[in-house]
C-alpha cells in the first residue's frame, strides 16, 4: 500500500466518515498469549481474524481479534505503548511489567506477506496519529517514527 493511498483512506475515515469503519483486515490467522516462563505459548484463539478499526473518537483506533469459532473477541488501543513488532506481536499492558505478549500468527494461504505488511504499515500509522494527533506530513516523518519508536525486532 503506497504512502498516499494509506494516509488518505486513513483520513477519509478521520475527517470524512462518522462512526466505527475498518481499516485493515487480516482474515485468517491464530492469537497467542506468551509469557516468558512458559515454553511454548498459549493459542487463545486457534482461528481467528484482525482488524483494525477506528472508533468515534478522531485518532483513536482499536485492533480487534475475533475468534471465528465464536462471539469472543480481544479489544486493544492501538498506541505505541504496545511496541507492535513486524511480525504482529505486541506488549500485554495488562501484565505485570508488561513482560508477556500477544501475537498474531497470519495464515498464510489467506493472507500474503505484502497484507501483512500493510497491515503492520496501517497498525503504526494509526498509533502515529494518536501520539500526535494528526497526519505525518511525509513519508520520511513517518518512516522516522517507525525508526524511533519501533525499532525492536522482538519483544522485551
Amino acid at each position: 500500500m503506497g504512502y498516499s493511498n494509506l494516509f488518505s483512506k486513513i483520513s477519509d475515515i478521520v475527517f470524512g466518515k462518522s462512526g466505527p469503519s475498518c481499516v485493515a483486515q487480516l482474515p485468517c490467522g491464530q492469537l497467542l498469549h506468551c509469557t516468558p516462563a512458559d515454553i511454548k505459548s498459549v493459542a487463545v484463539f486457534a482461528r481467528s481474524s484482525a482488524s483494525i478499526l477506528s472508533t468515534d473518537v478522531v485518532n483513536q483506533f482499536q485492533l480487534i481479534i475475533s475468534c471465528l469459532d465464536s462471539l469472543d473477541e480481544k479489544v486493544f488501543l492501538i498506541d505505541n505503548k504496545l511496541k507492535i513488532t513486524e511480525d504482529l506481536a505486541w506488549k500485554d499492558l495488562d501484565s505485570p511489567s508488561a513482560i508477556n505478549s500477544w501475537k498474531f500468527i497470519p495464515d498464510f494461504s489467506q493472507c500474503s506477506k505484502k497484507s501483512i505488511a500493510d497491515f503492520y504499515q496501517v497498525f503504526m500509522q494509526c498509533a502515529f496519529q494518536r501520539l500526535y494527533s494528526r497526519l505525518p506530513d511525509s513519508q520520511e516523518e513517518f518512516d522516522d517514527f517507525i525508526k524511533v519508536r519501533f525499532i525492536t525486532k522482538t519483544i522485551g
